[in-house]
């Protein structure tokens, strides 16, 4: 273990920032390698005169931008002077939080024991392990006379696809088998469509504020990314179209329902508008409908009305489970050469095994069962996230399964976020959502309200979330 010891004089503000602006520049200066075990929080406490809780809260600041990170049985480490290596292009406030750290036990995104888990935008339906399993001791025949046939299609086995279509009709998109891709995932459906139908200098464009997975993918995979700007019925079509006339886009990504994270969905006709700018410049889109499934009443899908420039993603991460690894990819007759190739580029071939086990939970009801059971959970969630937080918590759709949560002046969503850890509360600051690197991180913070079972741990969370937004920056500081 280092004895480090910061010198903060130089640096201004809270005393918990200063020792976190100390412990970047010491990491960046080399004072610090990689690697090497940082000081307890009671011992740098005490040779540094504050308080325990001031050494965790900076901790947990410096652990949001990707400095250090704690690993059990070794204690605090640190990482390095960037969040990871080279080519992992990921904001640091969302991959400490959300991608590097091992979980502890399901459920919670960090080892430490406790932690209120409000990251993972999941809804964790009760009972879904015995759904799981009883679906798995029904499907053991298929499952052995796929393995005397050896290697399947790219795009899966013709009963997986016809229950992936019907899947796909549960939205409004009227779908037959020979449309229907299976895939391992949503995001393994993003990498295929990505991959089928862009090169690496083409230009994607992203909502302002998106899916992360999306955004890095475009990025590993050499694409330029731009944005088109959103209003509170989405991408505005002046916007959309403008960007299509300087840029030549080759993709448009988009959640148009439930928009990550802002929870806007996009009405009918600005669906309409947006497919057709879309074809008249040649753009293809590839619409997002990971949380399609909370809003029954949603406009129907773009890939409904204009079937030809839409490649659609559906998982079941969000619905049923992420331990299956199944989703679904409505692509047009022109683009399925391309996506098979894709496909065989990554996977070779979908699971049989999770395709046959989503494909018996689809057939038996058990998926429209667990969707359902989501959608009550994130409507009574939405519901106690407004008792606690107040009217700001009114700005996101009464279906999502998330709160995006505008912040008063004084609080970064960084900030925040590392004020919440040190209390026990994972949340992801609202930068994480940025589709370009050089952005301005918003106000907000993302608050995942399904992935605790507990509802009591749920309404914990919230309100230790609320007094420190009633406390203020300050005044947080003081009492941690």
């Amino acid at each position: 273990m280092t004895n480090w010891l910061p010198d903060i004089a130089t640096f201004k503000g809270p005393k918990y920032r200063a020792i976190a602006e100390a412990l970047a520049a010491d990491v960046a200066s080399g004072r610090l390698p990689p690697g090497m075990r940082m000081p307890t929080h009671r011992d740098l406490a005490w040779r540094m005169g504050v308080t325990v809780g001031t050494v965790s809260r900076a901790y947990a600041l410096a652990q949001a931008r990707g400095l250090i990170a704690g690993e059990v049985g070794r204690g605090t480490l640190v990482r390095g002077p960037g969040l990871a290596p080279a080519g992992r292009m990921v904001p640091a406030d969302f991959s400490a939080h959300v991608l590097d750290i091992p979980r502890g036990r399901p459920g919670l995104a960090l080892q430490q024991p406790g932690i209120i888990e409000m990251i993972q935008n999941v809804c964790t339906v009760p009972g879904i392990g015995g759904i799981l399993a009883d679906g798995l001791a029904r499907i053991g025949d298929a499952i052995a006379v796929a393995a005397a046939s050896g290697y399947q299609g790219p795009n899966g086995h013709v009963a997986h696809r016809v229950a992936g279509a019907a899947w796909l009709g549960r939205s409004g998109l009227s779908a037959d088998a020979d449309s229907v891709f299976v895939v391992s995932g949503g995001q393994h459906g993003l990498t295929t469509a990505f991959m089928a139908l862009a090169s690496a200098g083409d230009s994607v464009v992203f909502e302002p504020l998106t899916w992360a997975g999306a955004r890095n993918l475009a990025t590993t995979l050499g694409l330029r990314p731009h944005t088109a700007p959103m209003d509170g019925h989405g991408i505005m079509p002046d916007g959309f179209e403008a960007i299509c006339r300087t840029v030549r886009p080759r993709l448009l990504y988009t959640i148009p329902t439930l928009q990550n994270p802002t929870s806007i969905v996009m009405p009918e006709d600005r669906r309409r508008k947006i497919a057709a700018i879309a074809r008249t410049h040649d753009v293809v889109i590839v619409e997002d409908n990971v949380f399609g499934f909370l809003v029954p009443d949603a406009p129907p899908p773009i890939a409904a009305s204009d079937p030809d420039v839409t490649i659609h993603v559906a998982g079941l991460s969000k619905s049923v489970t992420p331990v299956l690894r199944t989703g679904y990819l409505y692509v047009p007759d022109r683009f399925r050469p391309q996506v098979a190739a894709a496909i065989r580029a990554t996977t070779i071939m979908p699971s049989f095994v999770t395709a046959q086990l989503a494909t018996a939970l689809i057939e038996s009801g058990a998926a429209d069962a667990t969707a359902e059971a989501g959608r009550r959970m994130a409507g009574e969630r939405q519901q106690l996230a407004r008792r606690v937080l107040g009217p700001a918590a009114g700005s996101t759709h009464a279906n999502a399964s998330h709160v995006w949560l505008p912040l008063p002046q004084g609080w970064s969503g960084a900030e925040l976020a590392a004020a919440a850890l040190a209390q026990g509360v994972a949340i992801t600051a609202g930068g994480a959502f940025n589709a370009l690197a050089n952005s301005d991180h918003p106000g907000h913070v993302r608050l995942s309200l399904c992935t605790e079972p507990d509802a009591e741990r749920v309404r914990r969370g919230l309100e230790i979330v609320a007094g420190l937004l009633a406390a203020g920056p300050g005044a947080a500081t003081s009492v941690i």
